[in-house]
Formats: C-alpha cells, sequence, structure tokens
C-alpha cells in the first residue's frame, strides 16, 4: 500500500509530490487490477500504474472540474468537449462531463465519447471502470501517434503539442511520468 506520497499536477504541467515519510512504495492495492485491465488493453501495465500515480496518487475518488480556471477568459459555452446535445442533457450531466474522475482523471465526456454508459458519471470512481476508460482513452492515443511520449502528452493535454523548443507544452508531465513508469517497470526506486 502506498504511503506517506502526494502527487498533484499542479497549473497543468507542474508537478509537486511530498514523500512525508522518506519511503516510496511502488505496491499499491490496485496492482493486480492495474496490471489485468492494461494487459485487456495491450497496454504496458507501468505506465498505466504511472499516470494513476501523477493524476491521483491512487485516489479512486480524485476529482478534478477542467473549466473554472480564474487565468483563462470566460466566454458563453467556452468548453468545447461535450458529447451530446448540452441542451437536452441535465445539468448534473453537463457539468459532469466536465470533471476528471477517479485514479486516471477520465474526463466524464471523453468516458461518453468511450461509450460508457452509467446513469451518473461519478460511477468513474470506481476504479474497475475508470481503469478501463482510462485505457481505452490511452490506447486510442497510442494508435493514433503510435510513439508512447505522444501518447502521454495527449493523455494530458488532448495531443502532442509542442512548442518551439521541440519541447511538449507539458513536458514535465511527460518527464514525470516515464521517470515513474521505468521505475515500476523495473522495480526500482523513484527518486
Amino acid at each position: 500500500i502506498q504511503s506517506g506520497i502526494s502527487c498533484y499536477v499542479v497549473d497543468g504541467d507542474n508537478i509537486c509530490c511530498d514523500d512525508t515519510e522518506g519511503d516510496r512504495e511502488v505496491n499499491t492495492i490496485y496492482d493486480l487490477l492495474i496490471q489485468d485491465v492494461a494487459k485487456k488493453h495491450e497496454l504496458p501495465w507501468a505506465l498505466v500504474k504511472a499516470i494513476c500515480m501523477i493524476e491521483s496518487s491512487f485516489n479512486p475518488w480524485a476529482m478534478r472540474y477542467e473549466l473554472d480556471d480564474p487565468r483563462t477568459p470566460k466566454k458563453e459555452n467556452d468548453y468545447r468537449w461535450i458529447y451530446g446535445d448540452p441542451a437536452k442533457m441535465p445539468l448534473h450531466e453537463y457539468i459532469s462531463q466536465k470533471v476528471g474522475w477517479g485514479m486516471m482523471q477520465i474526463q466524464g465526456a471523453v468516458a461518453r465519447e468511450l461509450g460508457f454508459t452509467g446513469r451518473f458519471l461519478s460511477e468513474l470512481c470506481d476504479p474497475r471502470i475508470n481503469i478501463e476508460f482510462g485505457c481505452k482513452h490511452l490506447k486510442g492515443f497510442y494508435r493514433r501517434y503510435g510513439n508512447w511520449n505522444d501518447a502521454i502528452a495527449s493523455y494530458n493535454a488532448g495531443s502532442p503539442r509542442k512548442g518551439q523548443d521541440g519541447k511538449y507544452v507539458n513536458q514535465k508531465y511527460v518527464d514525470t511520468i516515464t521517470t515513474y513508469w521505468e521505475e515500476y517497470q523495473t522495480g526500482g526506486e523513484i527518486l
């Protein structure tokens, strides 16, 4: 069981970690589930585990509303990733589609697009459902780009956008995920 580690994505690409107990265990109660679902989707289990760690610190109840960033100018209907007709959906569905849910922080609208039919998007907090749809999403990016770094960047930012320096706009995210991925794969220590 993971203990003493808190990681959060702040400002979209800055990773903040707090290792309060001075040790970083890489075994979680979700390892078998992660391995099972990753294998089903032909994904590296250690990559899926790394995404769970960075997105939520393995918290199945993690939630993040994606729109109300005070740095972003408000425009009417400025959220473009709604699956379905907003005029025909209940308010809770409209709001829930803008939320990143669970361990892989799968967005409600993305889950709907990928075929999630649950009545409430909060069902995405179920670890098996969440990892299933997170893996579908990640696999889609890998199929599209054929490159793990592009897929990782896209999982976090929607596409593998790069700046003029040739680095991903979310390079810190990509680097952190790949570091955890490598360490989980080899059983090494994450520094």
